[in-house]
């Protein structure tokens, strides 16, 4: 299995006092890392998530949480192929384990060979489904108590 591990909470504010706690997979780059930047401000807190393959991948998640923490935003990271069992479910324990809430899922993390259909080979399609489809109903499953609305006096 890929190793699983939060890397780094980039600031000091406690966990108390966020108005959203948002858990974006596949932020490394691309829509993600767009998203992650977008929704960065004051008072949230940021789970970013990339798959962190190699070292390139996990320097580029770093600076996206850089950016998000300059726009004021509590950022943490965590890296695992959500492709693989247990994956989703520990990005998420991070996630409540890091800042004691969850608001939002953005599950953006996937990936595709671009090729006809006759060329595809049936194990990268697998693994596509398995990152995508498969790794999103884990993350509903694992989140969806996580989500339920808290209580304005908490």
């Amino acid at each position: 299995m890929t190793t699983m591990s939060r890397v780094s909470d980039l600031n000091d504010a406690g966990s108390a006092g966020f108005e959203r706690v948002v858990l974006i997979t596949g932020a490394g780059s691309g829509i993600g890392a767009a998203l992650a930047r977008r929704i960065a401000a004051p008072r949230s807190a940021l789970m970013l998530h990339a798959r962190g393959a190699d070292h390139d991948a996990r320097e580029r998640l770093a600076q996206v949480a850089v950016d998000c923490s300059a726009n004021g935003a509590r950022c943490a990271t965590v890296f695992g192929d959500l492709a693989e069992r247990g994956a989703a479910e520990h990005v998420v324990h991070q996630t409540l384990a890091s800042f004691g809430a969850l608001d939002q899922v953005v599950a953006n993390a996937g990936h595709a060979q671009r090729q006809t259909l006759n060329a595809l080979d049936p194990d990268a399609l697998g693994a596509a489904f398995a990152a995508m489809p498969a790794a999103f109903a884990a993350l509903v499953k694992r989140a969806t108590p996580a989500l339920e609305p808290r209580s304005a006096a908490a």
